[in-house]
C-alpha cells in the first residue's frame, strides 16, 4: 500500500514538473522572439506548443502497447529528452536565419519558417507523449493526473517571471531543463524494481552537467535580431548595459561619444538619456524643441505628470521651464533602476532634483489614484512600436489611449490643465476620434472646437503628431503663443481653433455626420474604448476589400494592393502579409502531421464512439469556449493589472488551477457525469456573471489599489 501511494505521488510530482517546465518554456520563448522579431510573431508559439503537444499525444495511440510495461523508464527518459531538445532548439532557432517580413513572397522563407516551426515543436512533442503516456496508463488516477498536470502548469507561470529576470530565455530555458530532469528522477524512481531505480543517476548526473556545464556556457549566447529590426540598429553605439526583465531585453547604447544615452527595449521601444552630470536643464532645449506645446499655455507649472518617463528628456523639460512638482511614471522597472542607480551620476541625480518623483508605475493608475489636479499631463510616445498597427490582434494593446482613460486624465487637470499626447504621425485620425468621443461623453461637444489643437512635424525623419487638450477653450493669446511656436520649428498645424483645414483631423473634429467619416475613411479611425482598446489597429476589414480579404488562397495579392494596409505602414513590415502567411504554412504542417495521420491510421477509430456527433461536438465545443474566456479575461485584466505579462501569467495561473482543482474535484462525481457537467457549467455562467459587474463597475473604482492588491482580486 505504502509502495503504491509512493509510486502515484512519484507520477504525480513528474507530471507537475514537467507542465511547470514545458510553459516556463512557452513564456521563454515568447521573450525571446519578441527580440528577435516583433510581437505579432511571438504570440504564434502557443501555436507551436499545441501543435507539438497535439503530435505527442497522437503518436501514443500507437506506440502506447510497446512502451507501457516499463512505463516509468519511457517517461524518465522521454523527461531527459525534452531536457536535451529544449536547449538544443533554443540554440539552433537562434541560427535560423528566418525573416519575417519578406515570408509572404519568399520561398526560402516559408521554408525557415517550417524548419523552425518543426524544430521548436520537438520539446512539445516529447512533452505531449508524456502527458499523454500518463493519462492512458494511470486512467484511474486520471484526476489526481490532471490535477497535477494543471497545478504545475498554473506554477509555471509564475515561476517564469520569476527565474527569467537577469538570466532571459536561454538560461531560463537551461533551467527548465534541469526541472525536466528533476521530473525523470521522479519517473524513474517511481518504478517498482530497485535495481531499475538506479538508471535515476543518468538524470541526476545531467543535472549536474547542466548545471555546471551548459548553464554557464549559455550565458555567451547572444539572441539573433531580425534584418527587419537591423535598419533601426544601423546608427546605435557601443553597449554600455543590458539587462533582460520581464517586459522587454534593455540596452543602454553611448551616442555621440557619450554625450547622451539611448535606452532600447526589444531595440523597438527607445527613450534618450542626457549626460546631466555638472549641467542644467536649460542646457538641454534643443533636445526636446518639439515637445514645448504645453509649456507655451503653462510656462510655470505647479503640478505635471510625464507618462513614459523613460530616461527623463520630458523631466528636464517641466525642470527647464521651472515646474515645482514632477510626478515622472515609467513602467519598466529596468529603465527605473538606470535613472534611480545604474546611472545616476550620469544623469545628473536627475532623480534628487527638488520636486521630481521619478517612481515605477503605470501611468492610467497613477494619475487616477494621485490626489493633484495637474497643470500638464504628458504622453510622448507611451505606447510602444511593438503594439501591432496593422489589425493583428494581440495582447500588446494598451488601455493608456482609450476614451475612458482620456476622461480619467481630463478629470484630474486642473480649470486650465493641458492634456499634451506625441505619437507616430498615423495615429493623429484615432487620436481625434478618442478626444471627439470623449468631449461627448462629458457633456461637453459644444467646448470641442475651441478646447483641441492637433499639428505635426512634416519635416522630420520621425514625423509625429502634437495633441494638445485643454480643460477649457484656448485663449487667444495662448493659441497665438503656439502658433509662433509651430512656424519657428517648422511644424505645421493640423486643426486649430478657428483655423480651417482640409483634412481627416478636422473632418472628425467638426463634421456633422461622423459616421459617413468613419466609413469613407481607408483606415479604421473609431475611438479606441475600454472594450475595444486597439488604439494601433487601423486595418478596416470589409467585404469590399480588394479582391476579398477574406480569400486566404489570394490573401498575398490582396493585401500588397490594398490601400488600408499602404495607409499603416509606417515603422515596420506590416503583420498581416507575415501572419497569414504563417497561418497557412502552419495549417498546412497539422493537416499533414495531426489530421491526416489521424484519418488515415485510425478511420474506424470513430466508429467506435456511439454519439459521434454529441462527442465532437461536445468537446469542440469545450475547447472554444475555454480559448475564448481565456482570451477574454487575459485582454480585459491588463485594464486592472496594468500590463499584459501580468494579465497572461495571472489569469492563465488562475485558470488552471481552477481548473486542476476542478478535475481533483471530479472524482467524487464520477458516477453522476452529467450533474456534474450540469454544476461545471452554472459555476462558469456564475464566475462570469460575477465578473462582468466587476469590470464595469468595481474595476474601476479598485484600480488605484496597490498592485497585491490587484492581483489578490484578480
Amino acid at each position: 500500500m505504502q509502495s503504491s501511494r509512493f509510486h502515484s505521488l512519484a507520477i504525480a510530482v513528474g507530471v507537475f514538473l514537467v507542465s511547470l517546465a514545458i510553459i516556463s518554456l512557452q513564456i521563454a520563448l515568447n521573450r525571446m522572439f519578441s527580440l528577435t522579431f516583433w510581437y505579432h510573431f511571438a504570440f504564434l508559439i502557443i501555436s507551436i506548443a499545441l501543435f507539438g503537444i497535439g503530435l505527442g499525444g497522437m503518436s501514443v495511440y500507437f506506440v502506447n502497447r510497446f512502451a507501457k510495461k516499463q512505463i516509468e523508464l519511457v517517461l524518465g527518459f522521454l523527461s531527459m529528452a525534452v531536457a536535451v531538445f529544449i536547449v538544443y532548439s533554443f540554440v539552433q532557432a537562434n541560427n535560423i536565419p528566418l525573416e519575417t517580413n519578406v515570408i509572404a513572397e519568399s520561398a526560402e522563407q516559408q521554408g525557415n519558417f517550417v524548419k523552425l516551426f518543426l524544430l521548436l515543436a520537438i520539446p512539445f512533442t516529447l512533452a505531449g507523449m508524456i502527458f499523454s503516456f500518463v493519462f492512458t496508463n494511470y486512467s484511474e488516477k486520471i484526476h489526481s493526473m490532471y490535477f497535477s498536470d494543471l497545478i504545475g502548469g498554473g506554477i509555471g507561470c509564475l515561476f517564469a517571471l520569476l527565474i527569467f529576470p537577469g538570466r532571459g530565455p536561454v538560461l531560463t530555458s537551461v533551467v527548465a531543463g534541469i526541472v525536466l530532469l528533476v521530473a525523470a528522477v521522479s519517473f524513474i524512481v517511481a518504478h517498482r524494481n530497485k535495481w531499475v531505480k538506479l538508471v535515476a543517476i543518468i538524470p541526476l548526473a545531467l543535472i549536474g552537467v547542466f548545471a555546471f556545464e551548459v548553464y554557464p556556457q549559455m550565458k555567451d549566447v547572444k539572441i539573433r535580431v531580425s534584418k527587419s529590426k537591423k535598419p533601426h540598429m544601423d546608427t546605435f553605439g557601443p553597449v554600455v548595459f543590458d539587462y533582460w526583465d520581464n517586459f522587454s531585453y534593455v540596452t543602454v547604447h553611448s551616442e555621440n561619444n557619450g554625450r547622451w544615452m539611448r535606452l532600447y527595449g526589444d531595440f523597438a521601444t527607445n527613450t534618450p538619456m542626457m549626460k546631466m552630470e555638472n549641467r542644467k536643464p536649460e542646457d538641454f532645449y534643443g533636445v526636446f524643441k518639439n515637445h514645448v506645446y504645453p509649456f507655451k499655455v503653462h510656462n510655470r507649472p505647479e503640478n505635471v505628470a510625464i507618462v513614459g518617463a523613460g530616461g527623463g528628456r520630458e523631466v528636464i523639460m517641466a525642470l527647464n521651464f521651472k515646474a515645482k512638482h514632477i510626478d515622472a511614471i515609467e513602467f519598466n522597472p529596468t529603465f527605473v533602476y538606470i535613472m534611480h542607480d545604474k546611472f545616476k551620476q550620469y544623469s545628473g541625480n536627475l532623480v534628487d532634483y527638488p520636486g521630481v518623483n521619478f517612481v515605477k508605475g503605470e501611468g492610467r493608475y497613477f494619475i487616477q489614484a494621485s490626489d493633484k489636479q495637474y497643470d500638464i499631463i504628458i504622453f510622448n510616445n507611451a505606447i510602444s512600436q511593438t503594439a501591432s498597427s496593422s489589425g493583428a490582434y494581440s495582447l500588446s494593446e494598451s488601455y493608456l489611449y482609450t476614451v475612458e482613460a482620456f476622461q480619467k486624465y481630463m478629470e484630474k487637470l486642473t480649470p486650465s490643465g493641458i492634456l499634451y499626447l506625441s505619437n507616430p504621425y498615423p495615429d493623429a485620425a484615432r487620436f481625434a476620434s478618442v478626444t471627439r468621443e470623449t468631449f461627448r461623453r462629458m457633456g461637453r461637444e459644444k467646448e470641442l472646437e475651441t478646447s483641441v489643437l492637433f499639428a505635426w512635424t512634416p519635416k522630420d525623419d520621425y514625423k509625429t503628431c502634437k495633441v494638445v487638450i485643454k480643460n477649457s477653450p484656448f485663449t487667444p493669446k495662448e493659441l497665438a503663443a503656439i502658433n509662433a511656436y509651430v512656424a519657428q520649428n517648422e511644424h505645421q498645424i493640423l486643426y486649430s481653433p478657428g483655423v480651417k483645414r482640409k483634412n481627416l483631423v478636422t473632418r472628425i473634429l467638426t463634421t456633422d455626420d461622423l459616421p459617413k467619416v468613419y466609413e469613407e475613411s481607408e483606415t479604421d479611425i473609431r475611438p479606441s474604448t475600454d472594450n475595444w482598446p486597439f488604439f494601433t489597429q487601423r486595418v478596416k476589414l470589409t467585404a469590399d476589400m480588394p479582391g476579398d480579404i477574406k480569400n486566404i488562397s489570394k490573401v498575398d495579392e490582396n493585401l500588397k494592393a490594398n490601400k488600408t494596409l499602404q495607409q499603416v505602414d509606417f515603422f515596420y513590415s506590416q503583420p498581416f502579409h507575415i501572419i497569414t502567411a504563417m497561418v497557412k504554412e502552419a495549417g498546412k504542417l497539422s493537416l499533414l502531421f495531426l489530421l491526416l495521420p489521424l484519418i488515415l491510421l485510425n478511420f474506424g477509430g470513430l466508429r467506435k464512439v456511439k454519439n459521434k456527433f454529441g462527442a465532437i461536438f461536445y468537446f469542440l465545443s469545450l475547447g472554444m469556449g475555454f480559448m475564448l474566456i481565456e482570451v477574454i479575461f487575459m485582454q480585459k485584466y491588463i485594464l486592472f493589472l496594468g500590463h499584459p505579462i501580468y494579465s497572461f501569467s495571472v489569469v492563465l495561473c488562475v485558470i488552471l488551477i481552477a481548473t486542476g482543482l476542478g478535475s481533483l474535484l471530479c472524482k467524487k462525481i464520477a458516477k453522476t457525469p452529467f450533474k456534474g457537467i450540469l454544476i461545471g457549467l452554472a459555476g462558469i455562467i456564475v464566475g462570469i456573471t460575477l465578473n462582468m459587474p466587476f469590470f464595469t463597475y468595481l474595476g474601476d473604482l479598485l484600480i488605484s489599489s496597490s498592485f497585491g492588491v490587484r492581483i489578490a482580486l484578480a
